[in-house]
């Protein structure tokens, strides 16, 4: 967990990632100008700045700058919109740690935040095993016994998170929380994943496989 402050002068994708941050336990906080930025800075200390480069009062960059000329080392991560070389370039040799263009992946950020804080990268499993099933996230398949089936990053995140609760019920919230995290993924879209999941276990000769749908209270994965 890291108390982090945010300044991003847009609402909707600072709520976004504010919700995100805070689903990662981090202690989050949020101003929209530069100016704000500066009072909280003054009265609290940060372990990380996430910064807009272009806000109502001034410009991310420039800002960064000015901190690292006051000796602050608080690490910090450029958001902008802003796609060129020389944008990044001018971001980083101002003192910035990272820089990231909009729209981003909320994972890669959130693990771009880890770095920094931490220092190290977090390990995601390459391959996960559940009863005779197993998940291989870095060829992208599912093995189980001998058959082997080929599968979108979604339908492998379906199945990891699934997979991960032990054949527990899991809330559709969740689910769609956990697959957010990448990007953005509505109701129907979850319902379609997991029907084309089903039409390809059976398919596959995978019928043992079963992910059944638990009325008003989500999803669970079962070997039958």
């Amino acid at each position: 967990m890291a108390k982090i402050l945010l300044i991003e002068d847009d609402p909707v994708l600072a709520k976004s990632l504010f919700f995100y941050l805070r689903s990662e336990n981090h202690e989050a906080h949020w101003v929209q100008t530069l100016t704000e930025g500066r009072s909280r800075m003054s009265r609290e200390p940060f372990e990380l700045l996430l910064v807009d480069i272009h806000l109502p009062d001034g410009n991310g960059t420039e800002f960064c700058a000015q901190l690292r000329m006051q000796g602050l080392k608080t690490p910090v991560i450029i958001l902008t919109a802003v796609d060129t070389a020389d944008s990044a370039v001018n971001s980083l040799r101002s003192g910035a740690n990272d820089y990231v263009r909009k729209p981003y992946s909320i994972a890669e950020l959130l693990m771009r935040i880890q770095i920094q804080v931490h220092g190290v990268r977090a390990e995601a499993p390459e391959i996960r095993h559940f009863r005779g099933l197993e998940v291989d996230f870095t060829r992208g398949l599912l093995r189980y016994r001998k058959s082997e089936l080929s599968l979108s990053q979604t339908k492998l995140k379906i199945l990891d998170f699934l997979i991960s609760h032990n054949g527990q019920i899991v809330s559709r919230e969740s689910l769609l929380q956990h697959l957010n995290k990448d990007s953005v993924v509505h109701d129907r879209t979850v319902d379609s994943h997991i029907s084309q999941l089903r039409r390809a276990l059976r398919e596959k000769g995978m019928e043992r496989v079963q992910i059944s749908s638990i009325y008003g209270s989500g999803y669970k994965i079962e070997i039958a």
